[in-house]
């Protein structure tokens, strides 16, 4: 990841827009530029452009030209301009993006000047006069040595325009305010908050904007619409009239920390509200029903010109792994290089994991602007989506405007009517078939099943897990009928236990001995094996080396399944909920257990087989403490407890915080607490025990909760 990708995506964490300060190199001389780059950094700036002086500056106002005239006359040349960044590099990790004309770059070799750039340690390239049309040979060589190439965009650009630019930009887009030359300005156009808008439609990429930008409350009103004010003429005009080399600095790094004041208190005033407010009024749509059906889906992704179809998909569905099998994919195929998109549900923690892009997740600042495109889009069409349609529209718009690769998307509910069920698959894969969710799916598990098997689509392959007899003649059935190859765990591929945790694969044509899954649990190994096939059928399109495939089992995570969070004692998560869960729970359980005493925090929904997972777990469990989730849909703890029939130790306490703190304290070190029931139950305790175990860490592991 570049240093300016980075650093707004730490910007985007924290809900705040980038400050980027211009100064011209050389000016007054390169001594006192070398100071001020230092102020500005110490002043707050979150990347600086340093511009390259040159003698015929057509976009600059006259304060900037006048700069560069003086620096001319040192002379200051490109080399001495590298010299400065390098020296600048060794006490600053703050991006520097050179800012220039194409003619002094032509002139030095274009080659030449992205090699000496990045070896100085400058992160980017502005061209001011370099459409992206005629940047190809400039683009090769900055993006061979890892420069990103920045372009302008500016109130005359048309869509067409807007799209080019922020295909062929890296790092950011360069948004200039007002068409002309650069210079401080007393107001801005009303519109150019809509116009940012339009270019944040069209890009992924964060959005700077500038040319005008002369107080701290400009920049605040900038900051709150687009992802970085850009100063220049300001902050150059300062440097100009402030006698004195050594106060030139300290009165640039004043102005700067001024102005980053001012965004940062942008920042905590509104975005956390915002975005708190946001996701309230999403969960409440339509009072959170659950109503299966496509056709609102369908309009809803007419109105963003449906963006499902700009990437393609690994689309999957089952009662069980769907999650498990879906992290498998994305960590393999994100390793092999491909830019792979995860849409998840639910989530354990925060709502933005159910949505990535790699590595990283959507920021808040995406969830709010997302959702109020979507809300305004989809109120004037009259189309009143569900909480979970809502979400997957978002999800497909951010992947498009992401230009991602590809998709790994997990089916909510069903397969044949859920949302997610317009993608263009690749693969369709259908992991597991049990009874969850009858009331919306079917009493049987042949029901369920054409509910999943509705993912298959007309001539798309199809992966199916581990499933009854009576269930694969379906499946295969609902194939032939649509001409889908089907592929069957333990017909068509298997996988093979060995010592250690190893497993052998044996796929359709590819076979692998001795693999090492980080995910624990057998039956991790069987959604292991899925994606491997659904990777072999794919390989067309995406194409995995080995070495990847290794690796990307090896350090794949999926939190809240077989997840040991502590230890001494071991306190366990697991999203087990419902009576296949729990079974493949029960089994590395009494695997697992040795001469440890169980002890079982249980919460789950109201509509779930509570008491055929209880009938489960109890013979392997020493203690059940019931307790519920912060959600109307729990189960009543005490119901629970009155139905246990195996006589062990059971009690209620009804806050899942302090259930769980009961047991720890109450924990002999070589006792075991599992977690499980539901996974909203594990998001909320989650966090409790990371900050626990952070404290053990950070005081020796002798940490102790007290009651």
């Amino acid at each position: 990841m570049s240093r300016i990708k980075k650093t707004f995506a730490e910007l985007k964490k924290r809900g705040e827009a980038a400050l980027i300060p211009f100064i011209t190199a050389g000016d007054p001389d390169l001594e006192t530029t070398l100071k001020i780059l230092r102020a500005l950094d110490a002043g707050g700036a979150d990347c600086i452009e340093l511009g390259i002086p040159f003698s015929d500056p057509t976009a600059d106002g006259p304060t900037i030209q006048r700069s560069s005239e003086r620096a001319l006359k040192r002379p200051v040349s490109l080399p001495a301009v590298f010299r400065l960044v390098h020296m600048f590099r060794q006490s600053s990790q703050v991006p520097v993006v050179l800012f220039g004309y194409f003619n002094p770059l032509f002139r030095f070799g274009l080659e030449r000047f992205a090699c000496q750039a990045a070896a100085s340690g400058a992160d980017g390239v502005l061209c001011v006069d370099l459409p992206p049309e005629e940047s190809g040979e400039l683009k090769q060589w900055t993006d061979a040595v890892g420069l990103d190439l920045i372009f302008l965009l500016s109130p005359m650009s048309g869509a067409d325009r807007i799209e080019l630019v922020g295909r062929a930009s890296r790092g950011f887009v360069y948004y200039v305010s007002v068409t002309g030359v650069t210079g401080a300005r007393r107001s801005f156009d009303d519109t150019l908050r809509a116009q940012v808008d339009r270019v944040r439609r069209a890009t992924a990429l964060p959005v700077g904007v500038g040319f005008g930008i002369s107080t701290p409350q400009q920049a605040a009103w900038i900051a709150g619409f687009a992802d970085a004010a850009v100063v220049g003429s300001a902050l150059v005009e300062r440097i100009e009239k402030t006698k004195g080399n050594n106060k030139k600095a300290k009165q640039a790094g004043a102005f700067v920390a001024q102005l980053k004041q001012a965004l940062r208190q942008v920042a905590r005033g509104r975005r956390m509200d915002t975005y708190s407010d946001t996701l309230e009024k999403i969960y409440n749509l339509r009072g959170g029903v659950i109503d299966l059906r496509l056709d609102r889906m369908k309009r809803a992704l007419e109105l963003f010109d449906y963006p499902q179809d700009r990437f393609r998909s690994f689309h999957i569905a089952g009662t069980n792994g769907k999650g498990s099998t879906a992290a498998i994919l994305h960590r393999i195929l994100s390793l092999a290089g491909y830019r792979t998109a995860l849409y998840t549900s639910p989530h354990l923690v925060s709502f933005t994991e159910r949505i990535r892009v790699g590595d990283e997740e959507i920021s808040q600042d995406d969830v709010v602007g997302l959702a109020d495109e979507i809300w305004q889009r989809t109120a004037a069409a009259d189309v009143a989506l569900t909480f979970f349609e809502f979400i997957t529209v978002m999800a497909f718009v951010y992947f498009a405007r992401r230009h991602v690769n590809v998709a790994v998307i997990e089916v909510g509910l069903g397969g044949r009517l859920d949302a997610t069920n317009l993608v263009t698959s690749l693969v369709s894969v259908i992991t597991t078939i049990s009874k969850d969710h009858e009331a919306y799916l079917g009493p049987d598990e042949l029901s369920i099943a054409r509910e999943k098997g509705g993912i298959i689509k007309s001539s798309v392959p199809v992966v199916c897990g581990k499933i009854s007899t009576e269930v694969a003649e379906l499946l295969a059935q609902i194939a032939r009928e649509r001409h889908a190859p089907a592929y069957f765990l333990g017909t068509n591929f298997s996988f093979l236990l060995k010592n250690e945790g190893l497993f052998d694969y044996r796929g359709i044509k590819q076979h692998f001995s001795e693999l090492n899954l980080a995910l624990r649990g057998r039956h991790q190994r069987a959604n292991a094996a899925l994606a491997l096939a659904a990777l072999e059928l794919a390989e067309g399109s995406f194409s995995i080396s080995e070495r990847v495939i290794r690796r990307g089992l090896q350090t794949v995570r999926w939190p809240g399944r077989l997840e040991v969070m502590l230890e001494q004692p071991r306190v366990i998560l697991d999203g087990a909920h419902n009576p296949e869960g729990v079974r493949a729970l029960v089994d590395e359980l009494s695997d697992a257990r040795g001469h440890r005493k169980i002890k079982l925090l249980f919460a789950t929904m109201a509509d779930k087989e509570w008491e055929i997972m209880l009938r489960g777990l109890t013979p392997v469990v020493d203690e059940v403490v019931f307790t519920r989730v912060e959600m109307e849909r729990s189960a009543d703890p005490q119901k629970m407890a009155q139905k246990i029939a195996d006589p062990i130790g059971h009690r209620v306490i009804s806050d899942s915080r302090a259930a769980l703190r009961t047991l720890l304290i109450e924990a002999q070190a070589d006792d075991m607490i599992v977690v499980a029931g539901s996974l909203y139950l594990l998001g909320e305790v989650r966090p409790m025990l990371e900050e626990f175990a952070a404290a053990r860490t950070a005081g020796g592991g002798t940490t102790q909760l007290q009651s």
